[in-house]
């Protein structure tokens, strides 16, 4: 095995190590990206609750339509 082999051995493995570092970078972005939007999506329909809750007839419900916005 020739010099050049080995070097090309090496720059092959560092390639190959760089290559999974950056995919498993770009899926966790990705990752993280989809459980933000389900995060707000559901912060979403917990508003939409609350303020169907603020907007019914029944005191009670209205109550408890008003505490959840403030917790939000």
């Amino acid at each position: 095995m020739n010099v050049w082999q080995l070097v090309l051995g090496c720059v092959t493995a560092v390639a190959s190590i760089t290559a999974a570092i950056l995919s498993w970078r770009a899926s966790r972005s990705a990752i993280d990206q989809r459980e933000n939007q389900a995060l707000r999506e559901e912060w979403s329909h917990r508003f939409e609750w609350a303020i169907e809750l603020v907007l019914s007839n029944d005191e009670h419900r209205v109550n408890v339509g008003v505490v959840l916005l403030r917790r939000l």
